[in-house]
């Protein structure tokens, strides 16, 4: 929920967008600036249901879960944030035969995160510190520090989850602590490692 309440920074520019776009067609304005009024209002419009949507999909009960896969498509509002900005070019180019190139680079990236947004998800949760599967759990190592581990639920001997804490022993004898509030997202982390013990109990129940 915090990366959609990120996205605002294109949203309320936006709605200004929107007014510029509808006062443009209210003033009869014909040609090029009726066509640009017609682009900023369908561009903002886009962009502010389909960050709607995606907020509503965060805050959804049971929207993201800990161990599962992060959706790997394009990220539809950064495309349509692209066009905004597009728009907010065109715009400033009419009023005073002036490219803002600033802003030109910032759409093109803005576009960019969006096209590739699947591989930058994918990219990040490899090297995400904890992850939690149907199979084992993993848990990323840290350079010069402490050395990754990964093992079957068979292989676990125990996971303990305190209030700072988190420790997970192998039947080998192998062990990580975690320091939970050191973790960039230390909710998630300890749901996460929740669900790690439930998953351990049903392996074991499942062996007899």
């Amino acid at each position: 929920m915090a990366k959609s309440l990120q996205k605002l920074n294109h949203v309320i520019p936006a709605m200004g967008l929107f007014l510029a776009g509808e006062q443009a067609i209210r003033e009869g304005h014909g040609g090029f600036g009726f066509y640009l009024g017609v682009f900023e209002i369908v561009s903002s419009v886009a962009l502010v249901v389909l960050f709607i949507r995606e907020f509503r999909s965060a805050v959804r009960p049971g929207a993201t879960h800990p161990g599962h896969a992060a959706h790997h498509g394009i990220d539809w509002v950064d495309i349509a944030a692209g066009f905004v900005l597009v728009a907010e070019i065109l715009e400033h180019w009419h009023l005073t035969h002036h490219i803002q190139r600033p802003t030109v680079f910032t759409a093109i990236t803005t576009f960019g995160f969006g096209l590739f947004h699947g591989r930058l998800v994918e990219k990040r949760s490899r090297k995400r510190v904890l992850r939690v599967d149907e199979t084992g759990i993993f848990v990323g190592g840290r350079p010069f520090k402490a050395r990754r581990l990964q093992a079957a639920w068979h292989d676990v001997a125990s996971i303990d989850v305190g209030p700072r804490w988190a420790v997970i022993a192998t039947r080998t004898g192998r062990s990580r602590k975690l320091d939970l509030p050191d973790l960039e997202e230390e909710v998630l982390a300890r749901a996460a490692l929740l669900r790690a013990q439930e998953l351990m109990a049903d392996d074991r129940r499942s062996r007899g």
